[in-house]
């Protein structure tokens, strides 16, 4: 795992050390295994055990190594410097030698062993050395620590003392995407983009090493740079020179030629079918590379190999001459010519042939470029585009210049690229390519629904003028499109009940014509118009389903994955979904990685908005300073806006004068974007800071933005306007705020309904009950201190001298200091993976079952090993029983 200096402790190990030091510690104990791939951290956790056990045992601790290997006791040496010459090829000699010096002749025999051996690397023991080890440990003479890449690489005699359970078995997994992000803060010293983490976890496949490797590497060759006081990775060009190349080279130095050309030919070509590789002649060396965990190999058919490390792929496609590509590559050609047959496969052969300077036929790079662009690779997109010169794909090509130019933030320059695409595009799918790339640059402006709406009547143009040359059923699903644009363009006029009545209208046809497009796209703009109306719960069904036909549908409608994913992200923000929000976040696969990093400071927004929520003010407004930074760097959606108004309230609640002048100057930049609920939102609650800051209680400012958004029909932006003028302790239109919330969905609309109502009741026993007494109340998150401060006015009105006193008692405690230590409960998707492991189920069954990767069951099932404090999946079933009765050390299972 990984020291950092700074931190003083291991990241992600807690379990695994504890559960150690206990198993080394305990009676009877015959000493333990930890095995891993290299780089995982074996090492580094032995060397934060270590400390733990000085002085209850005696530690000797030896290294083995490929040069010992093939020398009898090689690795023992150090342990052996009375060993005779006449005796060092005498096993009974090396024994007496051993146990002299660690001192085992003076111990009783039926005494509990205090001598603890560890070896590292113990794969590459020798065979005697190993046998030697084993006995004593056998004999109870000793307690053995080995540190090693697997149980069957061990030499003879050692893995039957772990699969017999002599020794306790512990296997370290790679770190997750948030422990590679604290992992990089704790060695940045500075806060990380949500995003850029994201985006280290992957090429580093969570090995701690290359973690590490990366963040030198990105710093040195100045990919990884901080932007007032934020980390962020601006490209992921990896150098083949430096600490990643040397890492590389020596994970490569002991394959022969073969072997080595083999590991190259799959980086090269991924993902690489076996069959190709089989014909090849390359059977053998590929056994070593999965042997050596250099690559992977799929279970399911056809199957494919793919580079263990996303980082490999980054690094070697660097380090192999052209010269040496171009021959591997007409090799593959020439043994397997249908090898480029998925997506993936196109676009890896297009790139490679692009590399080895070979000729690619214009429709291919067309091809290329388009699927480089909706799977979020830029720079191939661009790559392709430039090299196509067939005239009769000039259009086309400009299109997707502009998409590329889009997604790589160049957003300035899209429109000069695009041009009259429009009006000359000759195909269906270049025009709708270019009406969603203009869509794109339009939607955040401030005009956009008069710009999206005059995109739509060229769109239905367009269509008309390609009626004669088309299929009917591409001209209907292209004024299908153009009527679906003209109701994103007036989500944000105050004729919301016609744009509904019209999109049900929409979505019906394009499901009865099996229009599969149409229906995604309509079922996201229902989504965002039911938001934008107070009624995030209704919106959650469609907006859930368009984000999963969007991953599916054989990758057809890539290009609306960001436009969905904003939407899906807004009602779960609404829903207080938090544990579905960061799976969403968290997602494996290609498209959802490289959909993550178009986010900007998306993500970390919602994280902020998340910790604020749950009454964590301080973490909230850091999350937000990390937020800002992303979204000044790439901003799809006018997010900006929105996030400047939430940390400008933040900021003047918490007295942050530095953060506050901040948010001032990003205000003072420029005119806001985005939809016109989030510049409603940003304008409320500028002016509530504003009067916060100078002192003054009057929300006037605040008041006029409600206002306004209840005459333009913005029902979610003047609820949380109104919401936010409660919490203030503004309670003049708690009417209007009552009425408001009885015609809302979602928890903050339940909260504030149950509020308001006790309010206009004047029912202090329903204000008291909104905020149990084991539950201190916490001014950033929900209205705790309102349903107490209303309270004791109340009472006070009363006379009640008893009740106001109590109440006074309880808003005194102020906020609660966070909680530490692990939480108990379980939450909800941790609970239905958790009963299905109870079951028996695999990760791989559990995935399919719910829906999620294998990657997000793992982690699942880790924090629900941590919560119970248990090791094994055979002591889940009874940890769940003990929980849900309330007989063990948890507080139960959250619905």
């Amino acid at each position: 795992m990984v020291e950092c200096a700074a931190a003083g402790r291991l990241v992600g190990r807690e379990r695994e050390l504890a559960a150690l030091a206990g198993e080394l510690l305990r009676p009877g104990s015959r000493g333990a295994l930890i095995v891993g791939e290299g780089g995982v951290g074996k090492t580094a956790l032995a060397n934060a055990l270590l400390p733990q056990l000085e002085g209850r045992l005696s530690i000797f601790r030896v290294h083995a190594s490929s040069a010992l290997t093939k020398i009898p006791y090689g690795a023992l040496a150090p342990l052996l410097p009375t060993l005779a010459d006449s005796d060092a090829d005498s096993p009974l000699g090396v024994m007496r030698a051993l146990l002299e010096q660690l001192d085992l002749d003076r111990e009783a025999l039926d005494a509990p062993p205090r001598t603890l051996v560890v070896v590292d690397d113990a794969h590459l023991l020798d065979e005697p050395g190993a046998d030697l080890l084993s006995q004593l440990a056998s004999s109870g003479r000793i307690r053995l620590l080995l540190l090693a890449r697997s149980i069957h690489q061990l030499p003879a005699g050692l893995p039957a003392q772990a699969w017999d359970g002599l020794l306790a078995r512990f296997r370290l997994q790679p770190l997750t995407p948030n422990q590679v992000h604290e992992v990089c803060e704790r060695v940045l010293g500075g806060p990380l983009l949500y995003t850029s983490g994201i985006e280290l976890a992957a090429l580093s496949g969570g090995n701690p090493m290359f973690v590490l490797a990366l963040v030198e590497e990105g710093q040195r060759a100045g990919g990884l740079r901080n932007h007032n006081g934020v980390w962020l990775m601006e490209h992921r060009a990896l150098p083949s020179e430096g600490r990643l190349g040397d890492l590389l080279r020596a994970q490569l130095a002991g394959l022969t030629p073969l072997e080595r050309e083999a590991f190259e030919l799959v980086v090269l070509a991924e993902p690489l079918p076996l069959t190709a590789a089989f014909r090849m002649g390359l059977h053998r060396a590929v056994d070593v590379l999965v042997e050596a965990e250099l690559v992977t190999l799929t279970e399911d058919s056809p199957r494919i190999l793919r580079p263990r490390y996303p980082l490999h792929a980054e690094v070697v496609r660097r380090m192999v001459p052209a010269a040496r590509s171009t021959r591997l590559r007409r090799g593959l050609l020439a043994a397997a010519p249908d090898t480029a047959t998925g997506r993936q496969q196109t676009l890896r052969q297009v790139s490679w042939a692009l590399d080895c300077g070979e000729e690619v036929a214009p429709l291919q790079l067309l091809r290329a470029a388009r699927l480089a662009n909706n799977g979020f690779q830029p720079e191939l997109a661009a790559r392709a585009a430039a090299g196509i010169e067939d005239p009769a794909l000039l259009v086309p090509a400009r299109v997707e210049k502009a998409r590329a130019c889009l997604l790589a933030g160049g957003t300035a320059q899209v429109m000069e690229l695009l041009g009259d695409a429009v009006e000359q595009a000759a195909d269906h799918l270049t025009l709708r390519n270019a009406v969603i790339a203009e869509a794109t640059i339009r939607l955040p402006g401030e005009e956009s629904a008069a710009r999206l709406a005059e995109l739509s009547g060229r769109w239905a143009a367009a269509a008309d003028r390609l009626e004669p040359v088309s299929r009917q059923s591409e001209t209907v699903s292209a004024r299908r499109g153009a009527r679906l644009l003209g109701c994103l363009a007036r989500l944000n006029a105050p004729s919301a009940s016609t744009v509904e009545l019209e999109l049900d209208a929409l979505l019906a046809e394009a499901r009865t014509a099996g229009d599969s497009e149409a229906v995604l796209v309509a079922q996201t703009i229902l989504a965002d118009l039911y938001v934008l109306s107070g009624r995030p719960e209704t919106a959650l069904q469609p907006a859930r389903e368009a984000f999963l036909a969007v991953q599916g549908n054989g990758g057809r409608f890539q290009s609306y994955y960001l436009f969905i994913l904003h939407r899906y992200l807004a009602v779960l923000l609404w829903l207080d979904r938090w544990d579905e929000l960061v799976e969403v976040l968290e997602q494996d696969g290609t498209l959802a990685l490289r959909g993550q990093l178009q986010l900007g400071g998306t993500a970390d927004f919602c994280l902020a908005v998340r910790s604020a929520r749950q009454g964590d003010a301080d973490g909230s407004l850091k999350r937000l300073r990390v937020a800002l930074a992303g979204l000044r760097r790439r901003d799809p959606e006018g997010l900006m806006t929105l996030a400047l108004g939430f940390a400008a309230i933040q900021a003047a609640q918490q007295e942050e004068a530095e953060h506050a002048a901040e948010v001032a100057a990003l205000l003072a930049a420029g005119p806001p974007r985005g939809p016109l609920q989030y510049r409603l939102i940003c304008r409320g609650y500028v002016a509530a800071a504003r009067a916060l800051s100078a002192g003054d209680r009057d929300l006037a400012g605040l008041h006029a933005a409600a206002d306004e958004a209840s005459t333009v029909e913005q029902t979610a932006a003047e609820f949380d306007l109104r919401s936010m003028a409660v919490r203030l302790g503004d309670l003049s239109n708690i009417g209007t705020l009552l009425k408001l919330a009885e015609g809302c969905e979602g928890p903050q609309a339940v909260q504030m309904r149950r509020f308001a109502r006790a309010v206009v009741d004047q029912d202090i026993d329903e204000l008291l009950r909104m905020v149990p007494d084991d539950h201190p109340p916490r001014p950033f998150a929900g209205i705790e201190r309102q349903c107490l401060e209303e309270a004791l006015r109340l009472a006070r009105r009363s006379g009640d001298r008893t009740l106001s006193h109590r109440i006074q008692r309880r808003i005194a405690r102020g906020t609660p200091s966070p909680r530490t230590g692990i939480a108990t409960t379980l939450t909800r998707r941790e609970r239905d993976v958790a009963a299905l492991a109870a079951q028996g189920f695999r990760n791989a069954e559990i995935a399919a079952r719910l829906f999620l990767s294998v990657r997000t069951v793992e982690g699942h099932v880790y924090r629900t090993f941590e919560k119970l404090g248990i090791t094994r999946r055979e002591d889940l079933r009874e940890a769940l029983d003990r929980l849900e009765t309330g007989t063990g050390a948890g507080e139960g299972l959250d619905s």
